[in-house]
């Protein structure tokens, strides 16, 4: 699943924002997350992704185990709401 939005905030506040967003999903389900330079690598229980940060947009990447399938929309949803709340302006 891949999910791009744009933005206006610059790297640095992006970054900062998707840092935000990272530390609730740690909490809430139990994912594991680590910097590689301006990417977001996460791993979690069915699911593993990227997201990638650039002055003008942030990326989205996941990779859904079978179980979590199903439930592609739901996650789709999810990762725009926090977006929608976390990102836009």
């Amino acid at each position: 699943m891949r999910i791009r939005r744009e933005h206006d905030l610059g790297a640095k506040e992006a970054r900062a924002r998707v840092q935000q967003v990272a530390a609730g999903l740690e909490r809430q389900v139990s994912l594991q997350s680590d910097w590689r330079g301006d990417e977001l690598h996460f791993r979690g229980a069915g699911a593993k992704g990227r997201v990638s940060i650039t002055d003008d947009s942030i990326e989205f990447n996941v990779e859904l185990g079978f179980a979590l399938m199903m439930m592609e929309p739901a996650i789709r949803s999810a990762i725009n709401s926090a977006l929608d709340k976390h990102i836009a302006q």
